[in-house]
Parts: structure tokens; C-alpha cells; sequence
């Protein structure tokens, strides 16, 4: 996994540059969260975006999204003349030479709640528990503990089957947030902590074969479907990509025979 993963020294860039962010923001912000991928530990390098919650003063949780964003835009062009900031539906996207960094602006509610842009890009989203799949996703990593050089099983999966899925046209390509939930209701609760990752790959493309012919539900609140890009259930694009998913089951089982545990059919949720 160390091909993929990301360095010690792409880490410290990405703190720096959260850091100053937040430090050009100052007072317009309460706080800011790591989002996406690298909240869940199943970031890649150079294929895996910077996603920030900006969680904005209570003294602006009434003004629009597009005033929020644009506010944001104006103060960092200030103090980043040299560096490309795009305001899009969902956030504003700062590109520096090395990352490119999302900002994700952001209402606090209760905990664990809280309200983003919609879709949109006009409004307010409805109330989101944001950290619904982190939650299921660590629970799911307990289930299978850690490979032998430490790192968690489950999280390995995702990442070897994002940077595979990454090669994919982009046409039919599954987002990461995708594939992650796949994998998540592929393995919750299917075996032990015992079974080797070449085996749980296998499970997880099989598995996926099944369930991409389907659209997915989404448990966090932020949208109905998951998987809404790839068109209706049985859409000729959704049996391409089941095969792309069968094909790929075939090349990780051919280099390991005992897989038969993982086929299976009754346990397909």
C-alpha cells in the first residue's frame, strides 16, 4: 500500500496549507474538519481531492450559500493573488501548486448534524448526520482488524479498488465515496478478522457486480442515491460496469484458489 498512500511529506503540505486557510479566514469561521477520504483514512495520492469543512459564524448562518462562497473567494484572493480559486456548486476549490483543496462550507446543528450546500448551489441542504458513514466504516474495519504490516484491512480494499477503478474510462467510472460504501456493505459482518485480503477483494468485486445493477441508498442524509450518475437500475451502463467488476473478481481469484467461502450467493444483502 505504500505505492498509493499518501507521504509524510504530502501530509505536513496539506496541514500547511488547511492552516493558512483557516488563518486568511480567521474570524469568518468557527472551525474547520477534514472531509472526504482523508477524514476516513481511505485517501491516494494523486487521485484522492482535499475536502475541508468550513463551518461558518454563527453570524452568517443566514446569508446564502452563493454569498458565503463568494465572500470566502474574495477574502482568500486577498492574501493568494497567485493562486487559481473557483467557486462551484458545493464549494470553493483553491489550487495550489501541489493539492487542490475543497471548501466545503457548513452549518452546525446538533452534534454530529449539520446542514452543507445543496446541490444546487443556491440553498441550504437538509440535515445531515455527516459522520454516519465514518462511523459505519470504522465499525466494518473492527470486524476484520489489521493486515500484518498494521494498516486496517477493510481500508486496504478500498484503496487497492479505487486505484483500479481509477483506470477505468470516465464515462462508467465509480466515484471513491462509491466504492467505499461498497465495500462497507460487501464485508459488515460477512466473515472474520481471519480471512486474508486477497480473499475479501474477491468478495468485495463480486459483490459489487451484483449491487452496481442497482442504485444504492445514501445514509447520511446528503442525497437519496449514492450512485444516481450511473442513470436507472439495469441501465446498459450498470451491466457494463458489472462486468468490469466480474473481470476484475476473475484476475484477483486466479492468483488466489481459495476463494470459494466468499461466492457465496446467500449472503448478497
Amino acid at each position: 500500500m505504500k505505492a498509493i498512500a499518501l507521504t509524510s511529506s504530502d501530509i505536513i503540505a496539506i496541514k500547511k496549507h488547511l492552516d493558512n486557510i483557516k488563518r486568511i479566514l480567521g474570524d469568518k469561521i468557527e472551525m474547520m474538519e477534514l472531509g472526504g477520504s482523508m477524514s476516513k483514512g481511505t485517501e491516494l495520492r494523486g487521485l484522492s481531492d482535499v475536502d475541508a469543512l468550513f463551518f461558518i459564524n454563527k453570524f452568517y448562518t443566514d446569508s446564502s450559500p452563493k454569498y458565503i462562497k463568494t465572500m470566502m473567494k474574495r477574502i482568500l484572493e486577498k492574501s493568494l493573488p497567485n493562486t487559481e480559486i473557483v467557486i462551484g456548486n458545493l464549494s470553493v476549490t483553491v489550487k495550489f501548486s501541489d493539492v487542490e483543496v475543497q471548501l466545503l462550507p457548513a452549518v452546525k446543528l446538533k452534534e454530529g448534524s449539520i446542514r452543507i450546500v445543496s446541490e444546487n448551489g443556491k440553498s441550504w441542504s437538509s440535515e445531515i448526520d455527516y459522520k454516519a458513514f465514518e462511523k459505519k466504516l470504522d465499525g466494518v474495519c473492527k470486524q476484520y482488524g489489521k493486515s500484518k504490516n498494521g494498516d486496517d484491512k477493510v481500508r486496504c480494499i478500498i484503496k487497492l479498488m479505487k486505484y483500479s477503478e481509477n483506470k477505468a474510462p470516465e464515462d462508467s467510472k465509480l466515484t471513491n465515496y462509491h466504492i467505499e460504501n461498497i465495500v462497507v456493505k460487501a464485508l459488515d459482518g460477512y466473515c472474520n478478522k481471519h480471512v486474508k485480503e486477497s480473499d475479501l477483494l474477491v468478495r468485495c468485486y463480486y459483490y459489487a457486480s451484483k449491487r452496481v445493477l442497482k442504485k444504492m441508498d445514501e445514509i447520511t442524509g446528503q442525497s437519496a442515491i449514492i450512485d444516481e450518475y450511473l442513470g436507472p437500475s439495469n441501465d446498459v451502463l450498470r451491466h457494463e460496469i458489472s462486468e468490469r467488476m466480474t473481470s476484475n473478481k476473475k484476475i484477483v481469484s486466479s492468483r488466489n484458489p481459495d476463494f470459494g467461502i466468499l461466492m457465496d450467493v446467500k449472503k448478497q444483502r
